[in-house]
């Protein structure tokens, strides 16, 4: 039986299914001690858990089309999955002088900058950490941040479509301190995806950048990545890294920007729901 492809009211219902069921699943967890690694761990997993459930059992139910096409890929695409951890690691390094003047920001405008993980004591937490805070995002959200949105809102044209899923995603965090960074990645990684119709690829980029995120500090002396001359001094190397990996990545690509139709009023729905959720969370 021929499958139907993604619409916008498709893309933003699987979208709105996975919110929902991370705000219930998200409930159970607030029975859990705070202060415990198990809450840590729980608070990474239910969201990805969430999307993934909400993306493969509406798409069965509806009878959709959703192809990761791994195999085929592989073939055609083997070097640029090497090229994808290049990438990761040449936007976070690029990312490191935005990040610290970002925080510098938000400290004067009075912004919580705490962001709970979890401590690790022995090498399972190691392992948890690595399979839960930077395995399974990568995967959950450009399953759904990338190929679900942006295969859904294609009709209204790819660069737009790449903007959307881009703002969805660095609203759906609700973490002001992170949001412009996050835009950014989700420009990088949906023109990536647009270009290559490989998911792997932004997965591996989005992997090893949570891999350093996370791991970087307890990897060497956090201090270094407090001195701007030094965040300077990797960002002038990773950018043109950064950037020569991209064009490697995108070249040969074909992109069809044809609108077929309007933004609407679903998407419009859910951009404006989540940029007051926003509002909310930082602000009050």
């Amino acid at each position: 039986m021929e499958k139907n492809k993604l619409t916008q009211k498709d893309g933003v219902m699987i979208y709105v299914l996975g919110f929902l069921l991370l705000l219930v699943a998200g409930l159970l967890i607030t029975l859990i001690p705070s202060n415990t690694n198990l809450y840590v761990y729980l608070a990474f997993l239910v969201p990805q858990g969430a999307y993934l459930a909400a993306i493969f059992s509406y798409t069965k139910h509806k009878k959709l089309e959703f192809k990761l096409n791994l195999a085929v890929n592989a073939k055609q695409n083997g070097i640029k999955y090497a090229y994808g951890v290049i990438l990761g690691a040449g936007i976070f390094f690029c990312g490191l002088i935005l990040n610290y003047f970002l925080k510098k920001t938000y400290v004067v405008l009075g912004f919580d900058l705490e962001i709970t993980v979890p401590v690790l004591h022995s090498w399972i937490d190691y392992i948890l950490s690595f399979l839960l805070i930077a395995v399974l995002p990568a995967i959950g959200e450009e399953l759904l941040f990338r190929k679900t949105l942006i295969d859904s809102f294609s009709k209204i044209g790819s660069i737009k479509a790449v903007i959307i899923s881009a703002a969805i995603f660095s609203l759906s965090h609700l973490n002001p301190t992170q949001t412009i960074y996050q835009f950014i990645l989700g420009l990088i990684y949906g023109f990536v995806y647009l270009k290559t119709k490989d998911i792997v690829i932004t997965i591996i980029a989005h992997l090893v950048n949570n891999c350093l995120a996370f791991f970087l500090s307890y990897l060497t002396n956090p201090l270094i990545w407090q001195q701007p001359k030094i965040l300077l001094f990797c960002f002038l190397i990773a950018l043109p890294i950064t950037i020569f990996c991209l064009y490697l990545i995108l070249k040969g690509g074909k992109v069809n920007n044809k609108a077929e139709e309007k933004i609407n009023s679903y998407t419009i729905s859910i951009i404006v729901a989540m940029s007051v959720l926003w509002l909310i969370y930082a602000f009050l």
